[in-house]
């Protein structure tokens, strides 16, 4: 447990390799539990006031403040980026930043759900908040996907780490999303209290084990760039200079905006189509979601059996071409439209079969194995973009060049938090989520019960205009499957990182430091 062990060459441990990549099932966990859930907690748990305008006002305004959170905070990662860049510790360049930000960020979100000021008072915790989730996580998100594309420049190995970490973090992500929307309804504030204090520790022993028990690559800063020539404008230098991260960059962001859209929407779609309540909506929800697993799991050998029969680029078209004609069937499918249900959905608050939403399910799973994969071949084209900026530069520059994915995360997920919040108005959906948060206060006072917080739902959810849930389901299916196919042409007409030049890339590479430690000998 030497905490300045390192290791050379590119086989990477197998205490590293797993610590590392298991961790990333409670640092998402955790992610997800408040970039999916935390305005939707305060939006339903009865925090707002009960008075409509008030709580409209009151809904706008957190709007608002995520949006303003999000794009402050995508600015604040290649800051950190710099900062990793520039102060290497004895115990090395990452784990101290893992550490201090899985911490810090941990104790936050137990707090986030801990603390419930009602009202104004509510918006400004909400706000205040926010912003702290947003300011640790950024030290612990650096500094974890940072450590990534460090541990080994093999291709193989690098694809297998990428894979196991995609995992990972689906499998938490999943048990978070399952079970919040499996027990929330009726019963939100107690829900959501127990899944943040549980999730937050297991964070936080995640953190502490790759501290102490994971090993970082060993640095000859005197073959790169060294700690203190590392500039903060070297970020802004890096997109203009190296065109393969800016194309990367930009498609990570339509894809991140994308791909959290059914997500982020789900909930709400469920409990509008299927009824509020567990065995209701949220059941649906939650048998939807175990595709989600399904398809994180099936997307990681997928992946590894496709990358051998086609090259990423033709990969790329494959699962584009996919996605797009599940999201339109998606989309077409239990649509209601003049009074007619195109489909088999069962009237709201009955008991539902499993051929109901079976199709849903089946086309959850193809849409989310394309995203998973997809997402994959960005990983690993981004990673890339390091040894490409080596070979052009000198300069690997790991941190700054992947402190700019969490940029692009907390970028979408600005505008994605804005078109929800939009969606809500635009649909007439807010007056819905007034009642229904009113309806969960009085059950967190003990004035009703789970099942009458449910039942007095029903009437209300049954009474959603046609017309609402259209827009809605359009926005949450055909937004993505457009954004989806801006992704592939992108990539497609500018990224140039095949795998032949990458191999290429790194022998020049070796051949370069060959010589250079030649040169130290002779001298």
């Amino acid at each position: 447990m030497n905490l300045n062990k390192t290791y050379a060459g590119n086989n990477v441990p197998k205490a590293t390799k797993w610590i590392y990549s298991s961790s990333n099932m409670f640092r998402d966990a955790c992610y997800n539990l408040v970039a999916m859930f935390y305005l939707a907690y305060v939006q339903f748990s009865g925090i707002l006031s009960k008075d409509a305008a008030s709580y409209a006002a009151q809904f706008a305004v957190i709007g608002i403040i995520v949006i303003i959170a999000r794009i402050w905070d995508g600015l604040n990662d290649p800051i950190m980026g710099w900062i990793v860049e520039k102060c290497h510790f004895k115990m090395g360049k990452y784990k101290p930043w893992i550490l201090i930000g899985g911490v810090t960020n941990a104790i936050v979100i137990f707090l986030m759900f801990y603390c419930r000021p009602e009202g104004w008072w509510g918006v400004l915790a909400f706000g205040l908040f926010y912003f702290l989730w947003d300011f640790t996580f950024t030290m612990n998100d650096i500094g974890y996907w940072s450590m990534l594309p460090s541990l080994t420049s093999d291709a193989k190995q690098r694809n297998n780490i990428t894979t196991l970490v995609n995992l990972f973090s689906g499998l938490g992500s999943l048990a978070v999303i399952a079970y919040v929307n499996l027990k929330v309804a009726g019963q939100q504030a107690s829900t959501y209290i127990t899944v943040a204090l549980v999730t937050s520790v297991l964070y936080l022993l995640s953190q502490v084990l790759v501290f102490f028990l994971c090993h970082e690559h060993e640095r000859d800063d005197s073959l790169n760039s060294r700690p203190e020539e590392a500039k903060f404008t070297d970020m802004f230098k890096l997109l203009k200079t190296n065109s393969q991260l800016r194309v990367v960059v930009i498609t990570l962001l339509v894809f991140y905006l994308g791909s959290g859209i059914l997500n982020l929407f789900g909930q709400g779609f469920f409990w509008f189509n299927y009824g509020y309540g567990q065995e209701y909506g949220g059941a649906a929800m939650t048998f939807f979601l175990a595709c989600y697993a399904l398809a994180s799991l099936a997307s990681n050998g997928l992946f590894a059996l496709l990358n051998k029969k086609f090259n990423r680029m033709q990969l790329i078209k494959l699962v584009t071409i996919i996605a797009i004609i599940a999201y339109i069937l998606f989309f077409i499918y239990d649509l209601k439209i003049g009074g007619v249900t195109l489909g088999l959905k069962t009237p709201v608050n009955t008991a539902f079969s499993l051929i109901d939403i079976g199709i849903l399910m089946v086309l959850g799973f193809i849409i989310f194995t394309c995203q998973s994969i997809f997402y994959l071949v960005l990983l690993v084209m981004m990673t890339n973009t390091i040894e490409y900026n080596e070979w052009k530069d000198g300069e690997r520059k790991e941190s700054q060049i992947f402190s700019l994915r969490p940029f692009t995360v907390k970028i979408a997920d600005a505008i994605k938090q804005g078109v929800y919040t939009l969606t809500f108005v635009i649909t007439g959906l807010t007056g819905l989520s007034t009642q229904i948060s009113d309806l969960e206060n009085k059950q967190k006072l003990g004035e009703l019960t789970t099942q009458e917080v449910v039942d007095q739902v029903a009437p209300l959810v049954a009474a959603i205009p046609d017309a609402s849930l259209i827009t809605y389901k359009a926005i949450m299916t055909l937004l993505p499957a457009l954004l989806f196919v801006i992704c592939y042409f992108i990539l497609r007409k500018y990224y140039k990182i095949d795998e032949k030049t990458y191999d290429i890339y790194c022998k020049d590479i070796e051949a370069r430091k060959a010589k250079q430690v030649e040169k130290k000998v002779s001298a």
